[in-house]
C-alpha cells in the first residue's frame, strides 16, 4: 500500500474519492428531477413511482453486490458498477416516456447501489490495513459530494441544458473514478470464497440482521427529516418558507461535519460508546423538535439531531464488515439492504400517518425508533476489530 502519510494513505484518499463521486452523482440528479418531471409530463404520483424504481433497483442489486465481492474482491465490482453507473443520468435525459424512465432508473439504481456496497467493503479493508477508523469520514465525503452536486448542478443544468448537464457530470465522475480506481486498496477473496463460486448468500448468524435493524432505525429518521421537516415547519408550525428550509440545512450541516470527527471518537472511545452518545444526541434533538414551537429552538433541535444521526449508519456498516465467519461483502450487502429499505418504506408509511394524525406525531415517533437501537447494540462492538 502506497502512503502519503500514516494518517492519509493513498488507499484512504482513493476510497474517499469513490464516496465523493458516488454522492456527487446523486447530488446532480436532484436538480434534474423538476426538469425531468416537466419533460415527461408526469404527475406527482407518477414521479413517485419513477423514483421508486431507482430505490427498488438499489435493493435488488445489494445482495448481488455482496456475492460479487465475496467472489472477486472489491476492486472489480467497483470498476464494473461505476462504469455502468456513469451513463445513467445521460440515458435518463433520453428516456422518451415514463416506461423508459423506469427501466433506466432501475438499472441506474442497481449499478449505483452495487458501487455503494463495494465501496463500504473497501473501507473496511483499508481500516484493517491502517488500523484506523475511517468509515464515518468516508460517509462525510459522500455527504460533501451530494452537497457539491446539489449546489453546482442547478447552475450547469441552466447553462448546458438537461443532456449537457448529465454529460458534463458524467465526465467529472469518470475522471474521479479513473484516479481512485488506480490507487484503491483491493480486498481479495479467500480461497474458500473462490471455491464456493458466485452465489447470493444469506448469513445464518443473527448478528448481521441485528446490524441491519440498527441501520434501518438510523436511516428512517434521516428520511423523515428529508421528507417531512419542511412541511412540519411551514404547514404545521406556520414558519416562513425560508425558515422552514433551515431545519434540514441545520441537520445536514451538523451531520456532515460530525462525520469527519466521528472516526476520532470511535478510535479513542470505541464503537459502542460512540454509538451510545450519538443516540443520546439524536433522541434529544428529536424531542426538542417535537416539543418546541419556537423557530430558533426547533432549528437547534434539528442541528442536534444531525450530530446524533451522523455516525449510526457508518458504525453499523463497519461492524458488519468485521463479523466473524462471514465475508465482509456478504454481511455489508445484507446490512445496507435492510437499512436502505427504510428509504422505500418510510415515505409512504409516514404519509398515511401524517394524514391520520400530524407531522408532529411522526417526529414524536423517532425517539422511540432510536431508543430500540439500545437493545440491538451487541454486534456493534465488532466495528473495533478492524482498527486493532
Amino acid at each position: 500500500m502506497a502512503f502519503i502519510s500514516s494518517k492519509f494513505p493513498i488507499a484512504r484518499i482513493a476510497v474517499s474519492m469513490l464516496f465523493f463521486g458516488n454522492g456527487l452523482f446523486i447530488g446532480v440528479w436532484t436538480p434534474m428531477i423538476p426538469v425531468f418531471k416537466a419533460r415527461l409530463l408526469l404527475s406527482e404520483s407518477e414521479l413517485g413511482l419513477v423514483i421508486l424504481a431507482l430505490g427498488l433497483g438499489a435493493l435488488v442489486a445489494m445482495p448481488i453486490g455482496g456475492a460479487l465481492i465475496a467472489r472477486y474482491g472489491t476492486r472489480l465490482p467497483i470498476i464494473f458498477n461505476s462504469l455502468l453507473c456513469a451513463p445513467g443520468l445521460v440515458l435518463v435525459t433520453l428516456a422518451p416516456d415514463m416506461a423508459g424512465a423506469v427501466i433506466v432508473l432501475t438499472f441506474f439504481g442497481m449499478f449505483w447501489a452495487g458501487m455503494d456496497v463495494a465501496m463500504n467493503s473497501n473501507v473496511i479493508e483499508v481500516e484493517r490495513q491502517t488500523k484506523r477508523a475511517i468509515m464515518s469520514s468516508c460517509h462525510g465525503f459522500w455527504s460533501v459530494g451530494g452537497l457539491v452536486g446539489a449546489l453546482f448542478g442547478g447552475k450547469t443544468l441552466f447553462l448546458l441544458g438537461e443532456t449537457g448537464h448529465a454529460l458534463f457530470w458524467m465526465v467529472i465522475f469518470l475522471l474521479l473514478m479513473s484516479y481512485a480506481l488506480r490507487k484503491m486498496e483491493n480486498e481479495p477473496p479467500s480461497e474458500e470464497q473462490v471455491s464456493a463460486g458466485l452465489k447470493i448468500r444469506f448469513p445464518r448468524s443473527i448478528l448481521p440482521y441485528m446490524l441491519g435493524i440498527i441501520c434501518l432505525l438510523a436511516i428512517v429518521p434521516e428520511g423523515v427529516v428529508i421528507d417531512w421537516s419542511g412541511l412540519l415547519l411551514h404547514e404545521e408550525r406556520g414558519f416562513e418558507l425560508t425558515t422552514a428550509g433551515y431545519g434540514f440545512a441545520a441537520f445536514s450541516l451538523s451531520m456532515a461535519f460530525v462525520r469527519f470527527t466521528g472516526d476520532y471518537f470511535r478510535q479513542k472511545y470505541g464503537a459502542v460508546n460512540t454509538l451510545r452518545v450519538c443516540l443520546v444526541f439524536s433522541i434529544t434533538g428529536f424531542t426538542i423538535v417535537t416539543l418546541s414551537s419556537q423557530p430558533t429552538l426547533t432549528i437547534l433541535g434539528f442541528f442536534i439531531t444531525g450530530i446524533g444521526i451522523s455516525n449510526l449508519f457508518p458504525i453499523a456498516v463497519s461492524a458488519a464488515g468485521n463479523l466473524p465467519g462471514i465475508p465482509s461483502g456478504v454481511s455489508v450487502s445484507m446490512v445496507t439492504s435492510v437499512g436502505y429499505s427504510g428509504f422505500l418504506l418510510a415515505p409512504p408509511l409516514f404519509g398515511f400517518v401524517a394524514q391520520a394524525y400530524s407531522y408532529t406525531f411522526i417526529f414524536a415517533l423517532m425517539p422511540l425508533c432510536l431508543f430500540i437501537i439500545f437493545f440491538a447494540m451487541y454486534p456493534v462492538r465488532y466495528a473495533d476489530e478492524g482498527t486493532k
